[in-house]
């Protein structure tokens, strides 16, 4: 059923989609940490942020997308759970990338680190 205005989905509904939007940042720095095991807690905990924002933000885009164009909550929320830790993974590469041509040092020595890891 197509909703007419957002105060007609329920609440329920939206915390599963923001419990999707956690899951996708936590897989996401859950990685990151594992690639990264010389940063500090400050640094872990401003990534974290980061990836919880942008992983919240993209799951609530897509699934107020998708349940605006009339999709199956149900699908709604199962796409938008993947879509957050796909978006925030595509994130983190696309960092790593204007890192790599910026051609900073240390921060390229740390791409190659980290390609090398991914490799394995």
């Amino acid at each position: 059923m197509p909703y007419k205005n957002l105060n007609d989905i329920p609440p329920l509904t939206g915390v599963i989609v923001f419990l999707m939007g956690l899951w996708g940042a936590l897989v996401n720095f859950v990685h990151r940490s594992e690639l990264d095991t010389n940063i500090s807690i400050t640094q872990k905990i401003t990534y974290f942020c980061i990836d919880l924002l942008s992983s919240g933000g993209i799951a609530c885009i897509t699934f107020l997308t998708l349940v605006g164009y009339g999709f199956n909550e149900l699908l709604a929320v199962g796409v938008s759970g993947v879509a957050a830790h796909q978006g925030t993974k595509t994130i983190y590469f696309l960092e790593l990338f204007f890192i790599e041509k910026l051609k900073s040092g240390k921060s390229k020595e740390t791409i190659e680190n980290k390609k090398e890891k991914c490799d394995e």
